[in-house]
């Protein structure tokens, strides 16, 4: 709790407790004084992302757009996020926490590029630097989304700043998606090697289709999913023989597995059938460009439905 100093007053959040003191007691909030990102054309640097803007729209005469959107429920503006993420190949992340208000919530949302990389060393921390290096460009991407949720009418009112700056567009530095997640997962699932699995997103691309975050997976990450979920037993394949080694070990995480995929399909189908009625508004046909390829990924998602039934002698 944060409390007054001039009278008992007390507030969750220490924004409560600025504005109380702006209104009630007439005193002034000092701003902060680290200036944490900067324009690279001239070196200048600022303390908030919105001066960044406005500098690099009258020194620079960069225009930045800015669109506000409405959308009925917060399940068609993640709808619309993910479209938007899809097309430009962006992450857009919530860095900080959820700001509650009586009337409404806000949501921050900003570019998965922004912030500062933290040497490993510094932390003590073993674990090695990506081949690629770090996704942080150690500055502020401009773009953003600020997201309103208004509790009574369930409806969300979005500000979104969609120009980048300061960083390439490289699909190298996307994290997975959870779609891209489950399908390798159901792919381990029904019996296929790390190098199988690899092989088969790579072959699925061709020579007309767009270059995605799941064609760059490497064997690497789909032991590390398979890991993640459960999955090891079939990851221990040799790549000549094509045979598994068979343990105790091995069955009691075949049985886990079994259970996740059970898991996996009901989470599937709950999420499909609370997106079904959004389907009667859809008109634009970049929207329905990107559901498909999600319907193309669900499909092979329904096509191991036969490996739990058989597994589970079902």
């Amino acid at each position: 709790m944060f409390s007054c100093n001039e009278c008992s007053a007390s507030f969750k959040y220490k924004s409560g407790l600025n504005k109380h003191n702006r209104k009630k007691h007439e005193k002034k909030i000092q701003q902060r004084q680290d200036a944490n990102m900067f324009c690279f054309m001239c070196n200048e640097s600022f303390c908030y992302t919105e001066h960044l803007r406005s500098h690099l729209t009258g020194e620079h005469d960069i225009n930045l757009e800015v669109q506000k959107l409405t959308f009925d429920s917060f399940s068609e503006f993640e709808l619309w996020r993910k479209e938007v993420e899809h097309e430009s190949n962006i992450k857009y992340i919530q860095a900080n926490g959820t700001k509650r208000a009586k009337d409404k919530d806000t949501i921050y949302l900003r570019c998965n590029r922004t912030g500062v990389y933290r040497d490993r060393k510094s932390l003590n921390s073993s674990k090695k630097m990506k081949i690629q290096g770090t996704c942080k460009i150690n500055n502020h991407c401009t773009s953003s989304m600020v997201v309103e949720l208004f509790k009574a009418t369930n409806s969300v009112q979005v500000k979104f700043f969609k120009d980048h700056f300061g960083h390439d567009i490289e699909l190298q530095h996307l994290p997975l998606s959870s779609v891209d997640k489950d399908l390798i997962v159901c792919k381990l699932l029904s019996g296929a090697s790390a190098d199988t699995v690899v092989n088969e997103i790579r072959d699925s691309m061709t020579g007309t289709d767009k270059c995605e975050r799941i064609h760059l997976v490497t064997k690497k990450h789909v032991k590390r999913i398979g890991q993640c979920f459960g999955v090891t037993s079939n990851l221990q394949k040799d790549r000549n023989d094509g045979k598994v080694v068979e343990s105790k070990d091995d069955i009691n995480e075949s049985k886990n597995s079994n259970e996740h995929l059970v898991m996996l399909y009901k989470n599937l189908k709950a999420e499909v059938a609370a997106l079904l009625p959004q389907l009667d508004k859809i008109e634009n046909i970049n929207h329905m460009k990107h559901i498909t390829t999600h319907v193309n990924k669900l499909k092979t998602l329904i096509q191991s439905d036969y490996t739990v039934k058989k597994k589970l002698g079902s």
